[in-house]
């Protein structure tokens, strides 16, 4: 599990307070992922619902009971992604959200 949430940090992409029926979903599957999903804390949401994206970042208890420090991570359409900043995966997440994000100043 330790490897898993080493390969999977992402940076959060914002601060908005999303409001959509995503949040949940993306929460619920984030803390899935955990070691102790109860234990799942959630800052820096941003939510694209219209590509199925969330962004932000999760804190949950370790195998010793203390919370670990805050993890960037991605929802894509029901694919959970936890990366630190170490991951190989990180540049290509970052650009996803980043993504995400320029589309929609372009479309408002």
């Amino acid at each position: 599990m330790m490897a898993l949430a080493m390969l999977l940090i992402v940076t959060g992409c914002g601060a908005e307070k999303p409001t959509d029926e995503l949040l949940p979903v993306a929460q619920q599957a984030v803390a899935a992922e955990l070691k102790d999903p109860d234990s799942a804390k959630f800052r820096r949401l941003t939510s694209y619902p219209d590509r199925g994206l969330v962004c932000g970042q999760v804190n949950g208890k370790n195998s010793y009971g203390a919370y670990g420090g805050f993890t960037d991570f991605y929802y894509d359409n029901g694919i959970v992604i936890i990366a630190d900043e170490d991951s190989p995966l990180r540049p290509g997440l970052d650009e996803l959200c980043l993504g995400a994000m320029k589309q929609r100043e372009d479309n408002q």
